[in-house]
């Protein structure tokens, strides 16, 4: 660990010192419930808000869903946030736990009475943990510091969760893990498996995840998929639900650059079309993050197979235009934000929003399909 990072995780464990100080140690007054993992954790952590607040707990819950850009704020915000919840008479609350949080000390002092690990894939967040290894430990000790744990990684605490008999209206194999261990949760809690049962069945997916913006002539889909482990789960389960598979994805620029043509070639795998555009590009050339994903395109031609389009906007028009009636377009890595970080700043964006506008310049311009 570099010298600079040390002393920004030490600048940040003094402020969750203090902050803790300053509110008055709100989480010991609290159950605090957390989830980390690469894949998973905001469906899972909402679905556990959902659980507790069906079975009459007043329940808080803060996740990827209430920030443009990080999984979980600084110790300062959380601490006021656990105050806050406290002074409104919460019992319970449901932290989504990133590991770049754990790392720098954010979450240091935070009683958690259960935590959850969804997954560890190998190829996320290199860039700052620099090894698996290292990513790998880092949720594992935060893990261990949790009075209770639901472990989905360890094959026999998910063997004994998968006795537990639901109905979801959540899609894909790897969306029944997640509600595995929002049952574990439950169970850890005492909740009546009947109530736990009635709440998944009625949890509706969250923003930006496996959304249906559209449905006629052709299906839109908008989710936050942006892993190569998130890429083999949600696109097979995808691609079976249309003729042909349209997809328009980026990276994020400025980190993990190892993944990018990891990605492509995933998309390859299973996509008809691959569009390829940015996310949030930061401080990098876009046309440098396309061609990162671009060396890991396998039997996709330029010009029909898959197509380059930098712009978000442009991108999305050119999969709605391209897509004919049965077809599935599917637009990943932004999901719920409504903010793209593009050359350092931050502007107005929403897949969703970009999506209804541009089905609205097809239809004027070539009628609308049928």
């Amino acid at each position: 660990m570099g010298i600079v990072r040390t002393l920004k995780n030490l600048t940040h464990l003094f402020e969750a010192v203090v902050a803790r100080l300053y509110f008055g140690f709100p989480g010991k007054k609290l159950i605090v419930i957390g989830v980390t993992g690469t894949d998973g954790k905001t469906t899972t952590t909402n679905l556990i808000h959902h659980i507790l607040t069906t079975s009459g707990f007043k329940t808080a819950v803060l996740s990827t869903l209430s920030s443009a850009h990080t999984t979980t704020p600084g110790a300062w915000k959380l601490q006021k946030f656990l105050a806050q919840s406290l002074k409104n008479n919460c019992t319970h609350v449901v932290l989504e736990v990133s590991s770049h949080a754990i790392d720098q000390n954010r979450v240091w002092g935070i009683p958690f009475v259960v935590g959850v690990l969804t997954n560890i894939a190998d190829n996320e967040h290199l860039d700052y943990h620099k090894t698996f290894e290292n990513y790998k430990n880092t949720k594992l000790k935060w893990l261990n510091t949790c009075k209770n744990k639901v472990d989905l990684t360890d094959s026999t605490n998910l063997k004994n969760l998968k006795r537990f008999k639901f109905e979801t209206k959540l899609i894909g194999e790897f969306n029944k893990l997640n509600v595995l261990g929002a049952v574990g949760v439950g169970r850890i809690l005492d909740i009546d498996d009947e109530v736990i049962r009635r709440a998944v069945a009625s949890f509706e997916p969250p923003a930006g995840r496996l959304e249906v913006v559209v449905k006629k002539p052709f299906t839109v889909i908008v989710d936050f998929a942006h892993t190569p482990q998130a890429f083999e789960r949600v696109l097979p389960v995808v691609k079976k639900l249309g003729k042909k598979l349209i997809h328009v994805f980026g990276c994020t620029g400025d980190r993990d650059k190892g993944k990018r043509p990891i990605m492509g070639e995933i998309a390859s795998k299973f996509d008809d079309i691959i569009i390829l555009t940015t996310e949030d590009t930061y401080l990098e050339d876009p046309e440098r993050i396309v061609d990162g994903v671009e060396s890991g395109i396998r039997n996709h031609e330029l010009g029909k197979g898959y197509f380059r389009v930098p712009n978000r906007r442009e991108a999305i028009g050119k999969a709605l235009q391209v897509a004919q009636k049965g077809d599935v377009v599917m637009i990943t890595g932004v999901g719920h934000q409504k903010s793209l970080n593009i050359g350092g700043k931050e502007i107005p964006w929403s897949d969703q929003r970009v999506v209804i506008e541009e089905m609205e310049n097809v239809a004027r311009s070539s009628g609308v399909k049928e």
